[in-house]
This record gives C-alpha cells, structure tokens and sequence, in this order.
C-alpha cells in the first residue's frame, strides 16, 4: 500500500512538472491585447513560437482597449500599425520595429515619442486629432513646407543632420527673414517656441499656430489669412503684429489679456469693441484700417503709443482720457481741433501731416514734446514753435517761406 501510494505520488508529481514546462510563456503585460494577438495568429490557447509573430505584417487594432502594447517588439516584420483610440502611454516597444512603413496612434495619452527616433525607415506618421499625414522621416522629421523647415534649421543651427522631436522642443524663437512659406504643418511640435515671425508668407490657415501655448511674440504680417480665431488660445501673448491681412473680425483678441504691442494696420477692421478690456495694452497701430469710433479705447490707461494714420475718424475727443500717451500719429486723418491734447502732458511725439489743423497753440500746453510733424499750408501762426524748448525734431511739409524760419531759431 505504502509502495503504491509513494508511486501514485510521483505520477502527479511528473504530471504537474509537464503542466508546468508546458505552460504557455507571456510575452505580454495586457491579456486583452495578447488575446487580441492570438486571434489574429489564430492561436487561441497554443504556446506562441517566434516564427509566429514573425508572420504578422499589419495590426489594425483600433478602439481595442488596449492599456499596453508590451511583446509587440517580437513582431519583427511589422509594417503597419494602427493603435488608434485606445489607452497607450507607452510606445517605446516600438524602437526596434524596422520595418514599420506606417503607424497611426492619435487618441491615445502618449507623451514622449523619442522611441520612434531609434527607427531609421522613412513612413507615415498619424498621431493627431485632425488626421493629418505628417511624412515622418523617424530620426528626422521632413516638413511639407520646405521653406518652414529651413527656418528651424536656421533657427538651430543644423543644416544637414536630421531634425527629432527633441531638437523641435528646444527651439524658443523664429524671426529669420525667410518669406513665402505656405504649409506650416509641423510648426505645432515647437512646442516651447517664443517667439515667432512668419511675415511676408502666404499663411492661410493659423489653427496650427493656435497650438502654441507658449508664444509670447507673433508676428504674421501680409499673409493671407481672414480668421484669426485660433489666436484666442494664446494667453501668454505680449505682442502680435497682424498688418496687411484681409481681416476683419477680431474678437478673437478680447481674451488676451497679457497683451502689450497690437498692430492691425491695412486690415479691414472697423470694430474695435474687443480691445476694450485689453488694459495692459501700451502700443497700438491701426493705420490704414476702417476704423471710425475710438470710445472704446478710453480705458486703456497704459497706452504710451497709438499711431490712427489714414483712418476715418472725425472725433478724437476720448483721447484727452489716454493721459499715458507719449507718441501720437494723426497723419492723414480729418482731425482739425487739437484741444483734445491739454491733458496729454506726457506727449513726447506728435505726427500731423497732411491734416486740417490750423491753430496750434494748444501745443504751448505740452512741456515734454520733442519730435513733432507739421504740414505747413493751413497753419497760419507759427509762432507757438518758438516757444518749444525741448523740440529737437521737427518735420514741416509743404509751402513755407522765410519768415517760418525765424521761429525754429530757437529750437534746439
């Protein structure tokens, strides 16, 4: 009995040892993508021999719930990928995937794609919300836009090396004088860019610049863009410079409240009610636009330089509130009467040409003014200009004689 019983032992004994070397080996984290896996290799419970995974190509795995894509780097002739909407966060089993041609990846929560710059293989990347193909040479990445990308390299000082995520996250700031750039595809991945001018372009589309929270300074003038809209994501914007565009609509920039420099000259603009709780505004240009009522820029205390050339105002009134005002440009405009000035006592610069401005001897009430601009054939006294001690530019057009002369004598 006991001689039976010690060999019946040894019989499960041998038993659970062939259970265990048999035991299938898991190359994966997530059971719900190894099943996913096996489905497609059609091995539902078999153990998985690498001849097998060699034999996949293609994986269109989206909306899967996959959390981990672990064991997926035994799939050494995989050639495309399609992961999209699920939960990856990890993508770097990825790195050695050679023969990767493309890889679809957007809707997921994946940061760091640095693991992809191990893949040599030129292919086709989707890793975004809009869908767009991006061209993606893995170890460098090859813009659309040629122009744009010699803008970068210029920008980092690398002109034949290919250009990796990490090199695009370091450049801060974009201001080379390279025009006619068209496709700015990539330009979201300059992700701690600065500052950026991409004037003189044909820029039609700025949803792309709308991605770039850390912008401070932008400059996109004669473009040829009409919506603005995307420019309301950037908060931290200081300046913006948007002349010579076909826009009109700028409620986009009533969120920007870190604004400091605005330019809209040559715009079709004509309302200016978006600016009026834009206070930290100190410069503004709106030469050339269609504006034609400035009330709402009597709260804008720190203003120091407001430049209305070639506009259709009639009334500038409300600017006797902008008593911070140290530069004023009124050229080609219908103002006639100056007496808005009195209390601009801080005025340093007046530009007045080609106006309908007759009396100037409002201009004895302004201690601080030291450039001034003049056209000579409706002024009929010029005598107010001797008494000007601290002018020390003075431009006067038009038809003057010689007695005009006598009052400059004094000027510095």
């Amino acid at each position: 009995m006991k001689k039976t019983l010690i060999i019946f032992l040894f019989i499960i004994l041998l038993v659970s040892l062939a259970a265990c070397n048999s035991a299938k080996p898991s190359f994966f984290d997530d059971e719900n993508f190894e099943q996913l896996i096996r489905k497609k290799l059609g091995k539902p419970n078999e153990k998985l021999l690498e001849e097998d995974f060699l034999k996949i190509t293609q994986l269109y795995f989206d909306n899967k719930n996959i959390n981990s894509i672990k064991g997926i780097e035994r799939l050494k002739n995989l050639e495309i990928l399609d992961l999209r909407f699920n939960n990856i966060t990890d993508i770097s089993y990825l790195s050695s995937l050679s023969k990767l041609d493309k890889i679809f990846l957007y809707g997921n929560n994946i940061i760091d794609y640095t693991a992809l710059n191990k893949l040599s293989k030129p292919m086709t990347l989707v890793i975004d919300k809009q869908n767009r193909d991006m061209t993606e040479k893995i170890g460098g990445y090859q813009f659309s836009d040629s122009r744009l990308e010699d803008v970068i390299r210029f920008s980092l000082k690398n002109y034949k090396q290919d250009l990796s995520f990490e090199d695009l996250k370091r450049v801060e700031k974009i201001d080379y004088p390279f025009e006619g750039i068209e496709n700015i595809d990539g330009i979201q991945y300059l992700t701690n860019l600065k500052h950026l001018w991409l004037e003189h372009s044909d820029i039609t589309d700025l949803t792309l610049i709308g991605e770039l929270k850390n912008l401070e300074n932008l400059d996109l003038g004669e473009n040829k863009f009409t919506d603005i809209t995307p420019v309301q994501n950037l908060h931290n914007l200081r300046e913006l410079r948007l002349y010579i565009n076909d826009i009109n609509d700028i409620e986009a920039l009533a969120s920007l409240n870190k604004l400091e420099l605005l330019v809209l000259s040559y715009t079709n603009v004509n309302d200016l009610k978006p600016l009026a709780k834009l206070t930290t505004l100190e410069r503004l240009t709106l030469a050339g636009t269609e504006v034609t009522d400035i009330n709402c820029l009597k709260d804008l205390k720190k203003l120091n330089y407001l430049d209305l050339d070639d506009t259709p105002i009639t009334n500038f009134n409300v600017l006797s509130d902008l008593t911070s005002l140290k530069e004023l440009s009124l050229n080609k405009t219908a103002v006639k009467d100056l007496s808005f000035l009195t209390n601009l006592t801080n005025l340093e610069a007046l530009y007045l040409e080609d106006t309908n401005v007759e009396d100037i001897a409002i201009l004895s009430q302004l201690p601080k003014l030291k450039r001034l601009s003049l056209t000579r054939k409706n002024i009929s006294n010029l005598k107010v200009l001797k008494g000007l001690k601290n002018i020390t530019e003075l431009e006067l057009n038009g038809d003057s004689n010689f007695n005009d002369f006598k009052y400059l004598l004094g000027l510095k």
